[in-house]
């Protein structure tokens, strides 16, 4: 699918094949945003209104922003910014990364999978406001930017091993309970 224009809709939305960003910046607003295959930006910025279900990559967008609930499957690859507004859900192991732009979580974290977050060498912050739950590894790597875990990491299920690089200032807020934890 090429869109090359907003869509909206009251219900899902479902991309089974491939999807490519075209003539500028998008909005996809509906329930859920399903893509099942990859998504291509074109350098163009994502807003996902209401949830998103990710379960194919997606490259070079400019930023993303998701207003609902995350079910993240695959890599997101962005140049700036990424905002995950509801609870995210790691379903398959993946990556998101930035060009030394921020990755924001607003809610909580549930790890069924691995996590690895990466801002880059530069600046780009790492913050995850909500609850870090799931008995699998999470990786955050902010290069001269903050990392901040404002709520309690692994309190329901221990995660895996925690491992978090940063030359900026690392803020754990509340308990961390992981198999291990590493921290530069």
């Amino acid at each position: 699918s090429n869109i090359g224009a907003n869509v909206t809709t009251t219900g899902t939305q479902t991309y089974t094949g491939a999807v490519t960003l075209s003539g500028g910046d998008r909005t996809l607003t509906g329930s859920t945003i399903n893509t099942q295959s990859t998504l291509a930006g074109g350098s163009n910025a994502l807003t996902i209104t209401g949830a998103a279900d990710i379960d194919g990559a997606f490259t070079g967008l400019t930023t993303l922003s998701v207003s609902g609930t995350s079910n993240i499957g695959a890599n997101v690859t962005t140049s700036g910014t990424q905002t995950y507004s509801g609870a995210v859900t790691v379903s398959a192991a993946s990556t998101l990364s930035t060009t030394n732009s921020d990755v924001t979580l607003g809610s909580s974290l549930t790890l069924a999978d691995n996590l690895t977050i990466t801002t880059g060498a530069g600046a780009g912050d790492i913050v995850v406001t909500g609850a870090i739950d799931g008995a699998k590894a999470l990786s955050l790597s902010a290069g001269t930017g903050a990392i901040t875990l404002s709520g309690t990491v692994g309190q329901s299920t221990r995660l895996g091993a925690l491992i978090l690089n940063s030359s900026g200032t690392t803020t754990l807020a509340q308990s961390v309970k992981a198999a291990s934890v590493t921290s530069n």
